[in-house]
């Protein structure tokens, strides 16, 4: 058996961290077995069952509490101290330069860097293009595998010669999403206060800046105004999450809306939408909007998202991000009475790679790639 060393921040459900978690539960792990190297002290949503499957994670410094030397050596220890490893796998986009470089350095044949975004959040100071620079002929220089979520995202890690990237589906585990608990779902909808003559407005994310939650306090102030019933069903935690609930409270719309907290049964909540929200400033490609169009809820969302995300043919709609709340209301009302059929949504899903066990199967060859060499 061989192991892997995955590179994150942290292990909360986000769109990389949730996939990864789906591809894990369906890898073979009598042949491969997942670690984790993290860095924030903190514990991780899925650190529990990351050690039921019988993954390790360790801890290092955040790059940006220490000098570039000791995060360094803080990685090239934990791959020296606890390998060997088969691969190591970076999903923290330009920093996957030093990471791969450091692996390179440990003695590790397969360094997979991947792309998950299309886009970087921080200001574009001298001192940050020189760090983009450096990090981009880095991870040319010692990734041997590429992978990217879409080709948007492989482009803004990559460059714009993408031949050798492997484009990698945002796969999830098609079989949960296309079974209808209908107990379960009458009862998160009492835990939610959710009436049936509400519009039921959903939404998965981290709550962070990119996601773009107040957002949704604008588009209730509007519907309030119009007197409209409607729930606004905010699923996930962040840094920003404490924020927007007291603005909230603050605009008197705490009637209005349900913040979930991390779920670990998204594949239920999802059920309980008329419609999927994702008003985002940019995405790669959100796993996400997978969930939401495997649960037969049609999409409307803004159009910093990939294109890429129209899988299923006239179930997502994108909206200007700098529209009227009156043009996204009205995308939202003339959506959210189609009906989907679960079971065809999810063969075309399947046909088109976006199973986790499709998935598996792909990153088993890569992992395993090197180990009769």
């Amino acid at each position: 058996m061989v192991r892997v060393l995955h590179v994150f921040r942290i292990m909360n459900p986000g769109g990389a961290e949730t996939l990864m978690m789906n591809i894990y539960r369906k890898i073979d792990r009598t042949k491969i077995q997942f670690d984790f190297l993290c860095m924030d002290a903190n514990k991780g949503a899925y650190d529990d069952e990351i050690s039921k499957l019988g993954g390790k994670i360790y801890r290092i410094s955040s790059p940006k509490k220490v000098s570039v030397f000791k995060h360094i050596a803080e990685i090239k220890k934990v791959i020296k101290k606890n390998g060997p490893f088969a691969a190591v796998h970076c999903h923290t986009s330009l920093h996957s330069g030093i990471v791969c470089f450091v692996a390179w350095l440990a003695g590790v044949k397969i360094r997979i860097s991947h792309s998950h975004s299309t886009f970087d959040p921080k200001k574009q100071s001298l001192k940050r293009k020189i760090y983009i620079t450096m990090m981009k002929i880095l991870i040319k220089i010692f990734t041997t595998n590429k992978i990217s979520c879409g080709e948007l995202a492989a482009k803004f890690l990559y460059g714009q010669n993408i031949e050798n990237v492997l484009v990698l589906n945002n796969g999830i585990d098609l079989q949960k999403y296309k079974e209808i608990n209908q107990e379960k779902i009458k009862l998160l909808k009492k835990d939610f206060n959710i009436c049936d003559d509400e519009i039921n407005i959903g939404h998965v994310g981290r709550f962070a800046e990119v996601k773009n939650h107040k957002f949704f306090i604008n588009l209730a102030n509007y519907m309030r105004e119009k007197k409209v019933k409607f729930k606004i069903i905010l699923v996930g935690d962040g840094e920003l999450r404490k924020n927007v609930m007291e603005e909230v409270k603050r605009q008197k719309l705490e009637d209005f809306f349900v913040f979930t907290g991390l779920r670990d049964d998204v594949y239920n909540v999802m059920k309980t939408f008329d419609v999927f929200v994702m008003p985002s400033l940019y995405e790669g490609f959100p796993v996400a909007i997978v969930e939401a169009l495997a649960s037969g809820k049609p999409c409307v969302v803004s159009d910093k998202i990939s294109k890429e995300v129209e899988i299923v043919d006239g179930m997502v709609k994108f909206v200007p991000l700098d529209a009227t709340m009156e043009s996204w209301y009205e995308n939202i009302i003339n959506v959210i009475n189609k009906k989907y059929n679960i079971e065809e949504i999810s063969k075309i899903l399947d046909e088109k790679g976006f199973s986790s066990e499709s998935i598996a199967k792909q990153l088993e060859k890569i992992y395993l790639s090197k180990e009769k060499s």
